[in-house]
């Protein structure tokens, strides 16, 4: 027997201030009685009568009861419990490894069975009272239980643990079990780890000290492990050929002993490469190959053979058409402009001489006027180099020569990454730009290029293909500028690559702007994430696709079930390990509320024979009083 809220001494102190206190009430209160008389003549002798002080309790057995109940609410307040003094009740935290990897089955049975074995066994070994938090952990941490008393729910709960889909981190996980027990426990008990020494990330990691005892239930030992998985796999757009995507993959053997494998690769059903990959122990290699297409459909990258962990034997992009930008040269000089159009195999470009017709609807994206006029009913994006004045989009106040741009817009995409002020012209047009064109290019005598973001025009006042202008380094980004200004999207970078689901770290392009950053799902639905000193920071939760669109790139992740972790962790010092064992001990009971309802009831016996309501009963009856006055 013991208390938890007081020491005996404060219990002694406190009964005997309360027993003395009682006391004295019973034998310094007044008497009050109740008179009955048949007439006010005879009240003036009946209230002659002085009330003088008891010398002794006139209702002992009244005393007695209020002293017991005062004693009993007095035993509940100082928390008075039996049993083992040493045992109380704690609050645990059940931790279950469901990564990716407890879906091997290296002896036939899934891995995740061990952990739901040893997470029971761990529940049944708890004494009576403790109350178990049951969470099954992936890439996040789901929890199934609040601090649940009920054994039948907890076990409950560690049965209906299931393989999550990415690789979980343990340093994490154990921090959200120490703000678990932190904030909602009654007692903090333990915290328990149940899966492997695997973890997410790359290295070895070493727990922190914890503010919590932290045990560990291993699987040991380990399996023998014979996988062999796909790592990484990737593919960008090619820089030079226009039609071709440079595909890329990482092949490991996980296992101890040497393997060897086929990879296989189809594009919308058809067969685009096969290797045969030999690899000895813990060893990788990386594959390359070329597919040539400018047509959308499914690359599915496969490994063919059988092991003990086959998530992470397929691994499958969804390949967007890539169609080059059809560009329309008006022109009598093609060799000056085929130098620039060719380079990167993204723009498609057919030469006209000025007097030729518009192109049909669909024929082309982008019309380039060098020294001509645009030709009539074309409706779409078009650059108008040094246009005749009788036929400009805007008017041409003079030529001067020669000239120097001096200023760049820095506000509008044509002039991204232009730094160059002293650009020297052999001569240029100065134009007078209307109320919807926007100075890009200005001169000390006015502006030398000018734009309508509307009807996606182009004019310039000067030839950036002629010499010296063609040299500078300006020219070709400007023309660059132009072509992805009016046909959005004709440069950007396409990359896809596979991802194991969880955390994405992705590094930006230096001058990318996070207000223009789009992260979306593959049904349209938007990502949260947050940038960080130029680094993308998102989350993935659950296999599909990803996309990101950041500046002039865009990259297509495909999530799907996480590889074999090849990081490690390591427990702290004082770590416990196995079952616990079973007490040997009844845990404290704890008796407050039987004492407080004991009080309460004999609170209740008290004022029904001593209180009101035995006034009441004692009282006679109207017909009483009358005839007695008579």
């Amino acid at each position: 027997m013991s208390l938890t809220n007081l020491t005996a001494a404060e219990l002694l102190a406190l009964a005997a201030a309360g027993v003395a206190f009682l006391t004295a009430l019973y034998l310094l209160d007044r008497s009050r009685r109740r008179r009955m008389v048949p007439s006010l003549r005879f009240w003036k002798a009946c209230g002659a009568v002085r009330a003088a002080r008891r010398r002794r309790i006139r209702e002992p057995l009244s005393l007695l009861l209020q002293l017991a109940a005062f004693l009993l609410v007095l035993l509940a307040v100082a928390g008075l419990r039996t049993g083992d003094p040493e045992r109380v009740a704690s609050d645990h935290v059940l931790l279950l490894d469901a990564s990716a990897w407890m879906a091997a089955a290296p002896q036939g049975v899934p891995l995740m069975d061990e952990v739901r074995r040893l997470g029971l066994e761990y529940v049944r070994a708890l004494p009576p009272g403790d109350r178990v938090m049951v969470i099954c952990a992936d890439s996040l941490a789901a929890p199934l239980t609040g601090f649940e008393a009920d054994r039948r729910e907890v076990e409950e709960a560690v049965r209906s643990c299931r393989v999550g889909s990415g690789a979980v981190d343990v340093e994490q996980l154990v921090e959200a079990a120490q703000r678990a027990l932190s904030l909602h426990a009654r007692r903090a008990g333990e915290i328990v780890f149940v899966g492997s020494d695997r973890t997410a990330g790359a290295g070895v990691h070493v727990l922190p000290p914890l503010s919590a005892p932290l045990r560990y239930l291993p699987i040991e030992p380990e399996p023998k492990l014979r996988n062999v998985g796909l790592r990484r796999a990737a593919l960008r757009h090619s820089l030079t050929e226009g039609n071709v995507w440079e595909v890329f993959a990482v092949v490991a053997n996980d296992g101890a002993a040497a393997a060897v494998v086929d990879l296989s690769a189809q594009f919308a059903g058809e067969p685009v490469a096969f290797r045969r990959i030999t690899l000895d122990g813990a060893q990788q290699r990386s594959v390359t190959f070329p597919l040539r297409t400018t047509a959308g459909g499914e690359l599915e990258i496969s490994l063919l053979g059988e092991d003990d962990f086959p998530a992470d034997n397929r691994v499958s992009f969804h390949v967007p058409s890539r169609r080059p930008a059809r560009v329309v040269v008006f022109t009598r000089r093609p060799g000056a402009f085929r130098p620039l159009l060719a380079a990167g195999g993204v723009v498609e470009a057919e030469f006209r001489p000025p007097a030729a017709a518009a192109p049909e609807s669909g024929e082309a994206d982008v019309l380039i006027l060098d020294h001509c006029a645009l030709p009539e009913g074309w409706r779409g994006g078009a650059i108008a180099i040094l246009p005749p004045p009788g036929s400009s989009p805007v008017r041409v106040a003079r030529r001067v020569s020669p000239a120097t741009i001096t200023v760049w817009n820095p506000e509008h995409p044509v002039s991204a990454g232009l730094r160059s002020r002293g650009l020297r012209l052999p001569s240029a047009s100065i134009l007078e730009p209307g109320d919807d064109f926007v100075a890009i290019a200005e001169t000390a005598d006015g502006p030398a290029l000018v734009v309508n973001d509307k009807t996606r025009t182009a004019v310039l006042g000067f030839d950036p293909v002629a010499d010296p202008v063609r040299f500078d380094l300006a020219a070709p980004l400007l023309l660059g500028n132009l072509l992805r200004w009016v046909r959005p999207g004709v440069f950007r970078q396409w990359e896809m690559t596979s991802a194991a689901v969880g955390e994405v770290v992705l590094p930006l392009d230096a001058g990318v702007d996070p207000e223009e950053i789009r992260v979306v799902r593959g049904d349209g639905a938007p990502v949260p994430f947050r940038v960080v000193e130029g680094v993308l920071h998102f989350h993935a939760g659950r296999e599909g696709t990803v996309r990101v669109l950041a500046g002039g790139r865009e990259i297509d992740y495909s999530f799907r079930a996480a590889a074999i972790p090849v990081a490690r962790w390591s427990p702290p010092e004082g770590v416990r390990r196995g079952l616990p064992a079973a007490p040997t001990r009844k845990p404290a009971r704890v008796w407050w509320p039987w004492l407080a309802l004991a009080a309460a009831a004999l609170l209740l016996v008290e004022w029904q024979r001593f209180g009101r309501g035995a006034v009441r009963r004692e009282l006679p009856s109207s017909e009483g009083v009358e005839r007695k006055a008579a």
